[in-house]
């Protein structure tokens, strides 16, 4: 997908942090702030990039999908990312939380392990990658699994993904990280993977079919849910350009 939509080293340069996910968001935070500068831009049917170099010499890559990366695009979209050069790529997503809906539009999670699943079986029980933001300890999650569509989000699943220690769930950011890691057991290039997510609904169990929680998908583009998507985008901007502008890179 990555050589018929044209993603290459027009879009993806050498050593560039690469923001998929709210990357729209992302670039709009970067246009206002002082520490980072306009670097390039380029554009296709398919993809936006908006480059920017950030004080300390990074380069912060904001890749646009027109069409979205969702499911199974995303990590083929990020194995490329990898053979293009990327030193690390870092997914902003929204997920659902298994843990509370009292969550919902308030906790960041930083998950400290990932699975990648599909019904009820686990294809992948923990890939072998770390999470480059795990040092921000506060938000650390615990499993997050991606599976393929969330048409299979079933109480069973729903049940068995709890018994595994599974916090947060959506269809990408486990993939990623195991293109990211499969990539890296393969090149002697290694790049770095980051997730930081934040939920919009809450998968409830059997027993609380009736629960009515005050957020969820079908209350996402509501002017209230807006508000607090845009308060906890903000809080995560701020930790990923910290990440950015340290020396943990």
């Amino acid at each position: 997908i990555g050589k018929w939509t044209n993603l290459d080293e027009d879009f993806i340069f050498h050593g560039d942090i690469v923001i998929m996910g709210y990357s729209t968001f992302f670039k709009s935070k970067l246009f206002q702030d002082a520490n980072f500068s306009l670097m390039t831009t380029n554009e296709n049917q398919f993809y936006t990039t908006t480059r920017f170099l950030c004080d300390n010499g990074s380069v912060v890559n904001c890749l646009e999908a027109n069409y979205g990366h969702w499911g199974n695009i995303s990590d083929r979209l990020a194995e490329k990312i990898c053979q293009l050069g990327a030193q690390e790529i870092i997914h902003i997503g929204k997920v659902g939380t298994l843990v509370s809906p009292k969550e919902v539009y308030r906790r960041v999670y930083i998950p400290s392990r990932f699975m990648v699943g599909r019904k009820s079986e686990i294809l992948c029980g923990d890939v072998n990658i770390k999470n480059s933001l795990r040092y921000i300890e506060k938000y650390i999650s615990h499993v997050h699994v991606s599976v393929s569509t969330t048409m299979e989000e079933t109480f069973k699943q729903r049940n068995n993904l709890k018994d595994l220690n599974v916090e947060t769930i959506d269809i990408e950011s486990s993939k990623i990280a195991q293109a990211v890691s499969n990539f890296n057991t393969n090149s002697e290039f290694k790049v770095k993977f980051g997730a930081i997510h934040f939920s919009t609904d809450y998968l409830k169990s059997e027993d609380e079919i009736n629960l009515s929680p005050k957020y969820d998908l079908s209350t996402e583009r509501m002017p209230q849910s807006n508000l607090k998507k845009d308060r906890i985008l903000n809080k995560i901007y701020e930790l990923v350009r910290q990440h950015i502008m340290s020396p943990h890179l």
